[in-house]
């Protein structure tokens, strides 16, 4: 199968499972990435963690397509910035992706194991860790 790339250059994961052309370019690894890292605050500790460890247990090789298309459909809609409440409105714009997030872990649960929460809470510490360090130096 060819690589795909978004508009922005970025190497879109596994095109062939997302087939609605509104999603199907949404998610990559360096807007997954940049978009929690914009957005942490709003986020907040458990949704970043969900978020987290969708993406983890989407690095396995041994879960099925449907499983796939579920995180990659998650990831995203987190990802894109029009969906049911804007992101940008304080306070509720992050609710509905918090909200499908969590239904997209509830529905791959079986896939998910301690490695995979090991490695989301790792990387949770880290990027808390790097962001009370900048706090401290200002």
């Amino acid at each position: 199968m060819a690589e795909e790339y978004d508009k922005d250059g970025r190497k879109i994961v596994e095109p062939e499972i997302v087939t609605d052309e509104k999603y199907r370019g949404a998610y990559s690894e360096e807007a997954f990435h940049a978009k929690l890292l914009r957005f942490a605050g709003l986020i907040g500790k458990e949704g970043l963690r969900s978020a987290l460890i969708l993406y983890y247990t989407l690095q396995r090789k041994d879960i099925p397509t449907r499983t796939r298309a579920i995180i990659l459909g998650a990831l995203g809609y987190l990802i894109l910035p029009a969906d049911i409440i804007p992101d940008l409105i304080p306070v509720f714009g992050f609710t509905d992706d918090i909200g499908i997030l969590a239904a997209a872990l509830a529905a791959v649960a079986m896939y998910v194991d301690d490695e995979t929460r090991a490695k989301a809470d790792a990387a949770l510490e880290r990027w808390l860790g790097a962001a009370e360090r900048l706090l401290k130096k200002k």
